[in-house]
């Protein structure tokens, strides 16, 4: 790392001396955009004065990251490209696109942009002189999907509310704003974040109502940096709070009438039977000889004497008829 650094301190003592006026370096942008997960193609153009020079060209690119700390992102040394320094940040994700050489044109490709990648870009170039220039890389994730989530509440005082939320993701952090009706409610929400492993942010407003409350919310995303705005509008219905506690309530309500039902039929039953047996007893006591005990008999046989005594009774009735 100490040749790099050597190698980096020579050509910008090179830049700095007289022959800067024969050589010098240019920016095609001062500033580029690139969005979280596509490309940017970056360059810088310088004279050419002898192609078959070309094999003696040295070419640096260096990043230089919000905190100030440098690293190396691509290397081209006496005409060819060399990786052993370049930062793991930027390792399998960036192209030197050297068939631009001869051209007078420096330019490296980084895919698959990460948030981290923003910053300063200082290409150095040392041919039949040297010089440098320095241009910004700015990187965006768009708040594209918002996500919404409703949860019932109960507060210490026992009031019914509502807290309803907004999620989204995206680069650089988000101002959210609430409007209800076109009344701004952003004085009473609550915006909280964290950061995903890309370093994106996972931002997450939140805003309490009253559950008798039936309007149309809006949550609006503003990415200030590139001035993007995303919103969603949506509506809370007046029963969405009360959907669950009303299908928990109707199911306990549903097994207990069940449970009564069946003890009372269980109560029927049985006295139904106690009832038949008590009547059953009576005759067979009155009209036999010889009691006849349920331990002796089985029921079959009292049905049988009880079906006699009737028949008896009947017949003694026409009798006494006739």
């Amino acid at each position: 790392m100490a040749i790099h650094r050597l190698l980096v301190f020579t050509i910008l003592f090179w830049s700095h001396c007289s022959v800067r006026a024969l050589f010098t370096v240019h920016v095609v942008k001062s500033n580029y955009i690139a969005e979280y997960g596509n490309e940017v193609r970056m360059e810088c153009q310088f004279q050419v004065e002898d192609v078959n020079k070309m094999k003696d060209i040295t070419v640096y690119w260096e990043h230089i990251g919000v905190d100030k700390k440098k690293s190396e992102v691509a290397k081209l040394f006496n005409g060819s490209e060399d990786y052993s320094g370049q930062h793991e940040d930027f390792k399998g994700r960036v192209k030197m696109l050297v068939d631009e050489l001869p051209k007078g044109h420096t330019v490296i490709v980084i895919s698959n942009i990460l948030p981290r990648d923003s910053g300063q870009y200082r290409c150095i170039v040392a041919s039949q002189g040297a010089d440098y220039k320095t241009m910004d890389l700015d990187v965006k994730a768009p708040y594209n999907k918002i996500y919404t989530h409703v949860t019932n509440i109960l507060t210490a005082s026992g009031q019914r509310m509502k807290e309803i939320s907004c999620r989204s993701v995206g680069f650089p952090n988000a101002e959210v704003t609430w409007l209800n009706e076109r009344e701004n409610l952003s004085a009473v929400v609550n915006t909280t974040f964290t950061r995903t492993a890309d370093l994106l942010f996972n931002v997450t407003s939140a805003i309490r109502i009253s559950s008798v409350v039936n309007k149309t919310f809006t949550c609006r995303f503003l990415n200030v940096a590139f001035q993007d705005t995303t919103s969603l509008t949506f509506t809370i219905p007046d029963d969405s709070i009360s959907t669950d506690t009303r299908s928990y309530s109707a199911i306990i309500i549903f097994a207990i009438c069940i449970l009564m039902l069946l003890i009372l039929l269980f109560v029927i039953t049985y006295c139904k039977k106690t009832y038949w047996n008590q009547n059953a007893a009576e005759p067979l006591q009155a009209n036999t000889e010889k009691a006849v005990s349920d331990d002796s008999h089985n029921g079959r046989w009292k049905r049988y004497v009880l079906f006699c005594n009737r028949q008896k009774t009947v017949n003694n009735e026409d009798t006494s008829f006739i």
